[in-house]
């Protein structure tokens, strides 16, 4: 009885309407950007976000810069995954070459592996121990979002090959997963404007 006499249960179900008409809005509203140029995409996610972050509570300014980034990171990824692609279908992989004519786009961003999809973690053409067909790529493939990530990073087209070579994959590795990974929330809009909302609560305190 104590939450229907301090409002407590009210003040909750509202809470919890309102979190879910914002959610739903910015979720139609952000796709309404697909189909546009990465630049204006960006700028249209961003004031989506800064909107419904301030719709929740947030500040405007948090939101655009977490819907425009992660925008931008998406972007970024997506067209690296289809130079990875390009890249690695060049390495004869028998693997890649059965997805193509089977009809499988790896290209957008996904969590779990589909049907038919080949390996993008570690070589292209190799069964080895660091081989995509290997145990690299089984691990790789394993972990959600994980061969996604590995299909970005093959978007650099760095193999690992001598002291040089390593480091500048290192490099590669380490710029392409956050971005493979951001990709992944941007495909959850509430997610990012979450992320903002929280940002400007820590913030404020």
């Amino acid at each position: 009885m104590s939450y229907y006499k301090n409002g407590s249960l009210n003040d909750t179900a509202r809470v919890g309407v309102k979190t879910y008409v914002i959610a739903n809005i910015t979720d139609y509203a952000m796709k309404g950007t697909n189909g546009l140029d990465w630049y204006t995409k960006a700028v249209a996610r961003g004031g989506i976000g800064g909107l419904s972050a301030k719709a929740q509570g947030g500040k405007f300014s948090d939101g655009f810069e977490y819907g425009a980034g992660f925008s931008l990171a998406g972007s970024a990824a997506e067209s690296l995954a289809r130079f990875g692609l390009e890249n690695d279908w060049l390495t004869f992989d028998p693997a890649v070459d059965k997805m193509y004519q089977q009809g499988v786009d790896p290209t957008d961003p996904h969590w779990f592996m589909a049907p038919g999809e080949a390996h993008f973690g570690g070589l292209q053409n190799n069964d080895g121990l660091g081989g995509a067909e290997g145990l690299m790529g089984s691990v790789v493939g394993s972990m959600p979002g994980g061969n996604y990530a590995g299909l970005v990073v093959d978007g650099w087209d760095v193999p690992p090959s001598g002291l040089l070579g390593y480091v500048r994959w290192a490099g590669c590795v380490a710029l392409g997963v956050p971005l493979a990974y951001a990709a992944q929330l941007n495909q959850t809009p509430i997610v990012v404007v979450d992320l903002a909302v929280y940002h400007s609560r820590r913030d404020n305190n």
